[in-house]
């Protein structure tokens, strides 16, 4: 089984490539768009048509160096997947005294997860060749929308330009999917294939070990701001959180008809976070009792004076970051073009504003990652509002999220969440006991999303203990309370100076189980 926490930091590696690829394509537009002079109107068109022929093969150029990494980054993605989802689900079968066989030797979930990894690749594939000839259509559209408002006199020539860059900006490269002819934004096409086909992949692995283990009865996992649109299987709210019966057991419900598993807006459908695992009355745990799934599905949150449910707020934040996203591809572009972009700038700054706003006003957690379009040069701009942030947080009660904790060193605690909070009471709690840690605050968020090593505490099984090196002789010590229960988070528990022989000690004990 795997939660929607995972699947986002499984696939981010990946979404980075995909993020450069777009940005270095787009910006090799505009900073042609911005060598075009309005001359004559056939000199104009010849040299439309050489800069989109070179459009062309730039795009080309950059996605065969793309495909090399994605394809290895996708097979990642598919791989960790698998072993996650199987590790989850084996632990109940050994619990039910059943003997799974290894993923690498069972033949038939092998075939399922390399069947799942060829057809996602066949679909990425398809998408991404399309934003070659896309690309050479945006720049040739954007050069004729300069040329008609510079020869119309509706505008001069350094706005006309300005117009077409933010223009190619906005509409960011577009993607089409060969089946459906559906166009979409490369980013938001990729991320909903890899999204959608390492989920179903995950679905079709834990079908095939409930085949194998001759399993009747599941569970669906659960979530807050489930889809509660409709009725089943297309109302998620609903079915989530219950035990079903895949073999006709006339005491549960049809796993099949009430969570429309396989189906478009069932369980592992387009955009579905959910999963399922097998269940076994007396020796299973159940994770979701009616109290949990009622509270799940009651949960009203207030923006600026006004009600909505936990899952009409996931959709405003969707809609606060994708104009974030907007914004810093249309600053991005007209620097590359050689072109003002202070307005652009600002405008970032603004929507980043109403995110955190938004965040604190709902108590929904803010997703970076969402946010980017290159993650490489957004890291700095997340750790520069994450530390402005820690300096505000002066309230006691004010919960402040730091996104989400590096996976593979909590993975010995927590198959629930990565997301991490810090809050105004711990905060004054550590600069009480440790004022001198002020000075070091600024590193806290790389200590948390790129610790050096992790350790476990020898008194409490719940506390994580990173480390970072800060110089010679001492590193950043957080110690950090770990969540294993769905919907909570993690959270900093204190913040301090340590000795490099104080990290080597717990070495010495055994009790290192992470390091970078």
């Amino acid at each position: 089984m795997l939660n929607f926490d995972q699947l986002d930091i499984l696939i981010a590696p990946l979404m980075e490539l995909y993020e450069r690829y777009q940005m270095s394509v787009i910006k090799d537009i505009a900073r042609r768009l911005a060598k075009l002079k309005t001359t004559h109107m056939a000199a104009w068109q010849m040299q439309r048509l050489i800069e989109a022929g070179l459009i062309y093969e730039h795009a080309l150029e950059e996605l065969s160096k793309l495909t090399g990494k994605s394809e290895r980054e996708l097979r990642r993605v598919f791989q960790k997947a698998g072993v996650k989802s199987v590790k989850f689900d084996d632990v109940i079968y050994k619990a039910a005294g059943l003997k799974p066989t290894p993923l690498n030797l069972s033949p038939a979930m092998t075939q399922v997860l390399a069947a799942g990894l060829r057809k996602t690749g066949g679909v990425i594939r398809n998408l991404t060749m399309s934003t070659a000839s896309s690309a050479q259509n945006a720049f040739i559209d954007a050069a004729d929308l300069a040329y008609m408002q510079v020869s119309s006199g509706a505008f001069d020539y350094n706005t006309a330009i300005r117009n077409a860059v933010i223009e190619v900006a906005n509409n960011g490269l577009s993607a089409i999917g060969y089946a459906s002819g559906r166009r979409d934004q490369l980013d938001v096409a990729v991320r909903r294939t890899v999204l959608t086909g390492v989920s179903q992949t995950a679905g079709e692995l834990t079908e095939a070990r409930m085949d194998e283990m001759g399993t009747d009865l599941v569970q669906t996992s659960a979530h807050i701001g489930a889809r509660n649109k409709g009725d089943v299987p297309e109302n998620h709210e609903l079915w989530q959180g219950r035990v079903f019966s895949r073999k006709g057991n006339p005491d549960y419900p049809n796993f099949y008809e009430v969570t429309g598993y396989g189906t478009v807006v069932g369980l592992y459908g387009v955009n579905c976070r959910h999963s399922h695992h097998a269940f076994y009355p007396g020796i299973s745990e159940k994770l979701y009792n009616e109290a949990i799934l009622q509270e799940y599905a009651g949960k009203i949150v207030t923006y600026n004076g006004q009600e909505m449910s936990w899952y009409e707020a996931t959709q405003k934040q969707r809609e606060i970051e994708r104009k974030i996203r907007e914004w810093k591809r249309r600053e991005e572009a007209l620097k590359a073009a050689g072109l003002d972009a202070s307005e652009e700038t600002a405008k970032v700054r603004e929507w980043q504003a109403k995110m955190r706003d938004f965040t604190k006003q709902t108590g929904l957690y803010r997703q970076y990652e969402r946010e980017r379009i290159s993650y490489t040069q957004d890291f700095a701009q997340e750790k520069n509002e994450f530390n402005k942030s820690v300096r505000e947080l002066t309230d006691p009660k004010e919960v402040l999220p730091i996104t989400n904790i590096q996976r593979e060193a909590i993975n010995a605690w927590s198959p629930k969440t990565t997301k991490t909070v810090l809050t105004g009471e711990r905060r004054l709690h550590y600069l009480r006991n440790h004022p001198e840690i002020e000075e070091y605050e600024k590193d806290l968020w790389d200590l948390i999303h790129f610790p050096d090593e992790v350790y476990k505490d020898k008194r409490d099984k719940n506390l994580a203990i990173f480390y970072k090196l800060i110089d010679k002789d001492y590193v950043l010590r957080a110690v950090v309370w770990i969540s294993n229960q769905e919907g909570l988070s993690n959270s900093i528990h204190s913040l301090r100076l340590a000795s490099i022989s104080e990290m080597l000690k717990g070495f010495k004990r055994g009790l290192r189980i992470w390091k970078k």
